[in-house]
């Protein structure tokens, strides 16, 4: 019998006596089984402790007792907790200040290397859903500062037409109106092969291995970093939006960034592995200062992904979780190949992706069928609409702080590992990650309670839900 179905009584009786047969001083004991006495090894000792262990604090009195007893520990841990939260800040700030004078040392030897007329490197960046928001905000911000680079060199007179910009930027469009709206935009830089538009719809394989191709092709087979931004949202009730639309959020958000992370690390790794020929295997700082920069997928994800589902939000939600989960498998994995995984978490800010979500519920709600509509009625569904337009109007942010945290992300000599941007998350919502599960349900029951959601169908305790005349 397995320890599974053993009854509580005796998940208790039996983790008491493994301390009475573990007693031999060889390390070995003996176990009486159908076969006879054997020796048991010191693994199958651990291995019966440890799931005796796990049995009997599951019993429902030991498990409720458990839990209080480890937070009353971390509540009592708090002070060392915050003493070392300080302690890596510090720590942090030192390395921004080492890294920022390592990046000056190596503007320094660029510079000299332009004086002696060699061209400055070009480094190839690919970024996804640049049709508007921040795709499109790092794409031109990305060209500028490209252009920039391009009509110093022309200044300096090294050479009629310069061989190497610092930035050659791939940007990934769905639609061909988006393509448009790059060249129009920035003219020059699309006609000196600055900033390249590309058809990328990240949920078709074909479009994302001629992407994938071009960059192959036109930069030596190297690609200096992959900005994952693409992503869509579509607000309602989980019980009121189709399959389609999860399947859809998820091609998009979850199983599009793996689709397109997959492609280009072939380029990505050969980008590490020259890396590595010049020394630059180890992601610790060094006194040596680095000419390159390691090779990097950063991916724009939400701080969806990290809180608990939020209401209306339930499928955006779900696949800002998975991105997350994801992206911390995928840093963990790509470390040997000195390629870096910073993770973006924005909060709500003004995009048009957050301005749509009141839309984007109407949408949903005038899409079931007529017998749920009225099961929870107008009234009901104006609320919900009212919570999603509020999001816009109380807690949208500028979305210039997220550009500034990207581009750092994608072109920084050593991006962060996370980037919490967001006044409410990085100092409210950070927080609340760290409480008990029960204590984040309550807080979030709290919240919902002033919203006074009824629908329509619960009869007589529901007529809340109807549209009073």
């Amino acid at each position: 019998m397995s320890l599974e179905n053993l009854p509580s009584c005796d998940l208790v009786m039996l983790f008491v006596r493994q301390f009475h047969h573990f007693d031999s001083p060889t390390g070995t004991s003996t176990r009486n089984d159908m076969n006879g006495d054997r020796q048991v090894t010191n693994g199958e000792k651990r291995d019966i402790l440890l799931q005796a262990t796990n049995n009997v604090l599951h019993l429902p009195i030991l498990f409720d007792l458990a839990w209080y007893v480890v937070w009353a520990f971390y509540i009592a841990m708090a002070p060392f907790y915050l003493l070392c939260h300080i302690l890596f800040s510090v720590l942090d700030t030192l390395f921004a200040i080492y890294s920022f004078a390592r990046q000056q040392v190596k503007s320094l030897i660029l510079f000299m290397k332009g004086k002696n007329g060699e061209a400055r490197e070009e480094r190839a960046i690919l970024i996804t859903g640049c049709d508007s928001g921040f795709g499109f905000d790092l794409a031109m911000a990305l060209a500028a500062e490209s252009l920039s680079c391009l009509e110093e060199e022309k200044k300096e007179g090294r050479r009629e037409e310069p061989k190497g910009r610092r930035w050659r930027v791939y940007a990934g469009c769905l639609s061909a109106k988006g393509r448009e709206q790059i060249i129009q935009r920035a003219p020059e830089a699309t006609a000196h092969g600055i900033l390249v538009p590309l058809s990328l719809d990240v949920t078709q394989a074909s479009e994302v291995a001629a992407a994938v191709h071009r960059v192959r092709a036109e930069c030596r087979g190297e690609l200096f970093a992959l900005v994952n931004n693409a992503g869509i949202g579509v607000a309602g009730l989980v019980d009121w939006m189709p399959m389609e639309h999860f399947r859809k959020i998820m091609e998009v958000n979850y199983f599009g960034m793996i689709a397109v992370s997959k492609a280009c690390l072939p380029l990505l790794k050969k980008t590490g592995k020259q890396g590595m020929r010049r020394g630059k295997t180890s992601h610790l700082p060094s006194l040596r200062p680095q000419i390159d920069a390691p090779p990097r997928i950063v991916l724009v994800t939400s701080f969806a992904g990290l809180v608990p589902g939020q209401l209306s939000m339930g499928a955006y939600c779900a696949s800002k979780h998975a991105a997350e989960a994801f992206g911390h498998a995928l840093r963990s994995e790509l470390e040997c190949w000195g390629i870096r995984v910073p993770i973006l978490n924005p909060t709500f800010h003004s995009t048009a992706l957050v301005t749509a979500a009141a839309g984007s519920v109407e949408k949903a709600y005038q899409g079931m069928e007529r017998e749920k509509q009225e099961e929870y009625g107008e009234t009901f569904k104006e609320e919900i609409v009212r919570i999603a337009s509020s999001v816009t109007t109380c807690a949208s942010w500028d979305p210039s702080n997220v550009l500034r945290a990207l581009r750092h992300a994608t072109t920084a000599d050593s991006p962060r590992r996370q980037y919490l941007i967001g006044m409410d998350g990085r100092f409210l919502l950070s927080p609340v990650m760290m409480l008990p599960e029960r204590l984040v349900h309550f807080l979030t029951w709290l919240g919902s309670r002033r919203y006074r959601l009824c629908p329509a169908a619960r009869g007589a305790g529901g007529r809340k839900g109807h549209k009073e005349e």
